[in-house]
């Protein structure tokens, strides 16, 4: 058993050192893929949303109608998110460089009041005035944006694949009797 799962582990690693490569050295690349991949997903998704609410049997008529509106909408909504997507990803990348951006900005406020209104809090304020630095930056450059979260992105998906290729090493050190003690790469 632990040795599927150390060569699953191992697999996993692979993949995220793969990907975390691709996504570093092609940022535009990364980031068109990851626009299709969502409108793909919300398509797919809200597709069979509507199938399954069209087939319900329970009740009468009316009543499956009135306790499946809310999944019907959203269903509908999806299939529009998602056909918006495949045809228009650019505009989904910028839309979500956005929300970061914004995001960014309202969370520096939001820490700069703060340490605004206690004393001693410098680090929170600093904290804040480079997310607000940060998110007008992605606002105003949103393609540099994009790149910088499918750069970041990368070198998580990197850090995490070498993590789990020395959790798999671990693993199978301590199969083959060579007990390393835990956490011990």
């Amino acid at each position: 058993m632990m040795r599927s799962t150390t060569g699953t582990l191992a697999l996993r690693g692979a993949v995220a050192v793969l990907f975390g490569l691709l996504a570093i050295l092609w940022p535009r690349l990364t980031v068109y893929a990851l626009a299709l991949l969502f409108g793909a997903f919300a398509l797919v998704n809200s597709v069979f949303v509507l199938i399954e609410v069209l087939r319900a049997g329970d009740g009468s008529r009316r009543e499956r109608v009135r306790r499946r509106v809310p999944q019907l909408i959203a269903a509908v909504l999806g299939v529009a998110a998602g056909l918006a997507t495949l045809m228009w990803p650019q505009i989904t990348v910028l839309v979500l460089v956005t929300l970061v951006g914004a995001w960014a900005v309202v969370t520096g406020i939001a820490d700069v009041w703060a340490a605004a209104q206690q004393r001693g809090h410098w680090l929170t304020a600093l904290t804040g005035a480079v997310s607000i630095a940060a998110g007008v930056l992605v606002l105003v450059l949103p393609t540099l944006g994009a790149l910088a979260i499918a750069r970041v992105l990368g070198v998580y998906a990197l850090v995490v694949g070498v993590l789990m290729f020395v959790e798999a090493a671990r693993r199978r050190r301590a199969v083959s009797g060579e007990a390393a003690p835990a956490g011990a790469p």
